[in-house]
């Protein structure tokens, strides 16, 4: 069924504050259709999200608003869709349909009343990605008990008022599983929340970051696609904060979906990677296969080497595609990456390490566009270089990829030696 008519930027911006849709327009069906305020597409290819606001108001200083500026802001997504889920609660079927991952939130609005999850939890059943911020968790203003069944929602309610929340302790943060140092990626303080819930770790999920008091701010299940934000996302005066921005924008992008991870390693079987700014020829750049990452799908052509952000993300300074490519099993990522030499057989260093049984793939790039890239004429002598990401598509450009970022001169940066 399709969602009413949405307003369409066509540039990343912030939304213009106006008045809320609070009308119920029919779908094709004659049924209601969930009501859009706002929906803005903007100039990339990243995932869709909607933010779905249940008894809750949509401008202010506690609108919804809030949490699709901040979204909008942070450039990694594709559109952002603010949804008045009072006026038509959207469905499951809707829900997969128009958006790769939602963040939803509940408010007092609606006095003492729990919204209905049931499409929320069909939808994270069904393999969609959700966020579940508060005041979702409480026991008098959150969700009904769908959203909390085994194996969704990670965390589970325990009491109706707020709770004390505060700064986030970042140094504290879980480094494991590999979606909580995901989601803590570039979170800089001060990362503080007005609000919280009180909350119990739900079995089998994992406590990611805790508030400076202990309390439970961010969780992921077991699955991978249902994020718990122990704050409200609409809260104007956290949204100020760019640490604050960056934890609820990593939330959201975790569970979206839709980009495959990559392992990479500069110049491989070397550490550190020494460069000479005035080196010609190529550089050449190990992508290793996983479980999760068949090489052989990836659009060699689509690969480029881009200068990493603070927060590990792909700027804008990347060279051009890969100058030539070749195809073997080098090593074994989990064990392999920085090593400084490969394999000695028979007294001679062959041009592998750890063979996984698992196909690598190797890509040079023009040594010239790396130098361009880096800066490397501003770059002193043995320092080392920002951190290189690698970024591209797979199959036949339907899946974005992207390395993880290690921020090591022996895996992904360069040491320089010469200028």
């Amino acid at each position: 069924m399709p969602l009413a008519l949405l307003l369409a930027a066509a540039s990343i911006g912030r939304p213009q504050a106006g008045p809320e849709n609070t009308g119920t327009p029919p779908d094709a069906a004659g049924g209601p259709s969930p009501v859009v305020s706002q929906s803005l597409v903007l100039a990339n290819s990243g995932p869709r999200v909607g933010v779905l606001a249940y008894c809750t108001n949509l401008t202010g200083n506690f609108g919804a608003e809030n949490t699709v500026n901040t979204l909008v802001a942070d450039g990694r997504f594709g559109s952002v869709t603010l949804i008045d889920a009072d006026a038509a609660p959207p469905t499951a079927e809707q829900l997969a349909q128009q958006f790769d991952c939602v963040i939803a939130m509940t408010d007092n609005k609606c006095g003492s009343v729990l919204s209905p999850s049931q499409p929320l939890a069909d939808y994270a059943l069904g393999g969609g990605g959700v966020v579940l911020a508060s005041f979702g968790y409480s026991t008098t203003i959150g969700f009904d008990a769908p959203i909390f069944q085994t194996g969704l929602s990670p965390f589970q309610p325990v009491q109706g008022p707020n709770a004390p929340a505060g700064a986030v302790d970042i140094a504290g943060a879980a480094t494991t599983p590999q979606a909580c140092a995901d989601m803590m990626a570039g979170v800089t303080a001060p990362a503080i929340s007005t609000f919280a819930n009180y909350v119990n770790l739900s079995p089998g999920a994992a406590l990611c970051a805790s508030y400076m008091n202990g309390r439970a701010v961010l969780a992921i299940n077991a699955n991978g696609n249902v994020v718990g934000f122990n704050s409200f996302p609409a809260a104007l005066l956290d949204n100020t904060q760019a640490g604050y921005r960056r934890l609820l924008g990593n939330a959201v992008r975790q569970v979206c979906g839709g980009t495959l991870e990559a392992r990479i390693d500069i110049k491989f079987c070397s550490d550190p990677n020494a460069y000479n700014c005035r080196k010609k020829g190529v550089l050449p750049v190990t992508v290793f296969g996983d479980a999760n990452l068949d090489v052989t799908q990836i659009d060699v052509y689509s690969l480029k080497l881009c200068v990493a952000d603070a927060g590990g993300e792909p700027t804008s300074d990347c060279t051009g595609p890969p100058r030539n490519w070749s195809i073997s099993d080098r090593g074994n990522p989990d064990t392999d990456l920085g090593a400084d030499r490969c394999a000695v057989v028979d007294g001679v260093e062959v041009d592998y390490l750890t063979r996984d049984g698992l196909a690598d793939l190797d890509v040079a790039f023009e040594a010239q566009e790396v130098t361009a890239i880096i800066g490397c004429a501003e770059l002193a002598r043995k320092a080392a270089s920002p951190t290189l990401v690698l970024v591209g598509t797979a199959g036949n450009g339907a899946t974005p990829l992207q390395s993880v970022p290690a921020h090591d001169a022996g895996i992904d940066q360069l040491l320089i030696q010469n200028k």
